[in-house]
Order: structure tokens, then C-alpha cells, then sequence
């Protein structure tokens, strides 16, 4: 069949037409429609990237709070925020059931703000009000007995007790009537901290829950003397 030559070129144009939509059917489209799922897809991974840094960053500050807040505790419990004397004493006196020495004095004096002892007059009282928190250091007077590996685990506790508290110096005599016995007599000058507000009071009343039962011995320089005991004992002289 002859055609003309108008004829061919419309064949030739619908020939690529149809060619041409195939190839974008059966080949673009599926792409372009798969380009788009990779875009959602990508999109939704970002997303979930995102969720993912900021839970890790959220989990990593929550470590490190928790961390600092650790450090805090240490340095709560070594230095309290408040002086705590009743502390310091149980502590001491846990020591003292711990390590089985006996307890013959236990003085504390009077406390004093850091820098009052090496410095005089106006200077002093200056530098002392110019900080917001002030160190308060009580001196201890402990004096012990018991024999010499009794006395150097007392020593050792002390240095590893939580609450920070330093030997500035110690005496130890060897008692002539405790010779039989190798008991040792052991005078001990101790400090304790505490951290204070600028004016207040470090003697200020704090509740602490063994002030409200019977806690501890009530005579401390009476071996084996229990709460109850000590109970009993009263009742018995009312009675």
C-alpha cells in the first residue's frame, strides 16, 4: 500500500507517540512512583533519627544529672550543708561500736567560722562576710581505750568515714596498771565541717527522726547499755 507522504510522517509521529508512552508507563512513572515512596520513606527515617538524638541526648543529660547530682551527695555527706553536730557525734560513736574501743570523753568545743583563728580583727570579719557560704569547722577532743590494733582501726575509720573529719593531732600512752591487759590510753584532737549560709545560725534546731524514739545507747560510756535498759532503769526508780 503506497502512502503519501503526509500519511508517513503522521505514522512516524504516532509511532513515536506510542513508543514514547510505553517507555513513560511502563518505565517513568514506576520510577517517579518509586522516588516517592524513597522521599516519604527518607522522610519518616528522619523523623525517627531525630527522636532517636534527642532521646540519647535527653538520656545522656539524664546521666550526666544524675552524675553530678552523685558528686553532690559526696560532697553533701563529707561537708553538709548544715553543721549537724548530733551527726557528727553518731558517727563518731558508730566508730567507736565499730572498731570496739572504749569511749572514756567525747568534748566538743565551740565552733568557729574558717579564717577566725588565722586572721584578727576587722580583716577577718570582712573576709568572712564577703563569702555567701562560710566553712564551720568543730574541734573534737576524743579521748579512747583500747588495745593498739583496736586503736589503729579506730584511726583507719576515722580517715575513711563519709562525713569528712580530720586528725590534727593524737596522743597514745601506754597505762602502766593496763600493762596485763595491753590496753592503751589514746587522745585524739579531731575536725568536723560544715557549710553555712552568710548569718545563719549553725546551732539552729534540725529535726532528725532518732530525737522522736529510742535510739542508739543512751549511756555511751556504759558498755553493753541498750534504750530499754536504760528504760527499765527508769521505771524501775519511779517505782
Amino acid at each position: 500500500m503506497n502512502l503519501s507522504k503526509r500519511e508517513k510522517v503522521l505514522l512516524c509521529l504516532l509511532t513515536f507517540v506510542v513508543v514514547i508512552g510505553s517507555y513513560i508507563n511502563f518505565l517513568i512513572l514506576p520510577k517517579l512512583e518509586a522516588i516517592k515512596e524513597t522521599k516519604t520513606t527518607l522522610k519518616e527515617k528522619t523523623i525517627e533519627l531525630n527522636s532517636l538524638q534527642q532521646a540519647r541526648k535527653s538520656d545522656s543529660l539524664n546521666k550526666t544529672e544524675k552524675q553530678l547530682q552523685e558528686e553532690i551527695d559526696k560532697v553533701e555527706e563529707a561537708i553538709p550543708s548544715q553543721i549537724k553536730i548530733p551527726r557528727v557525734y553518731l558517727d563518731i560513736l558508730s566508730i567507736v561500736e565499730k572498731t570496739g574501743v572504749q569511749q572514756e570523753s567525747l568534748n566538743m568545743q565551740t565552733a568557729s567560722l574558717e579564717g577566725e583563728t588565722s586572721q584578727e580583727g576587722e580583716e577577718a570579719k570582712q573576709n568572712i562576710q564577703d563569702k555567701s557560704e562560710q566553712l564551720l569547722i568543730i574541734p573534737i577532743v576524743h579521748k579512747i581505750r583500747g588495745t593498739y590494733g583496736e586503736i589503729e582501726d579506730y584511726i583507719d575509720s576515722i580517715q575513711k568515714c563519709g562525713r569528712k573529719i580530720d586528725i590534727i593531732e593524737y596522743e597514745i600512752i601506754n597505762s602502766k596498771e593496763d600493762k596485763n591487759n595491753h590496753q592503751l590510753s589514746a587522745s585524739f584532737m579531731l575536725k568536723a565541717y560544715g557549710l553555712v549560709k552568710q548569718g545563719q545560725n549553725y546551732s539552729e534546731f534540725v529535726d532528725y527522726k532518732f530525737l522522736k524514739d529510742n535510739y542508739g545507747r543512751p549511756n555511751p560510756f556504759q558498755p553493753n547499755s541498750t534504750a530499754k535498759d536504760n528504760d527499765a532503769q527508769d521505771v524501775e526508780e519511779q517505782e
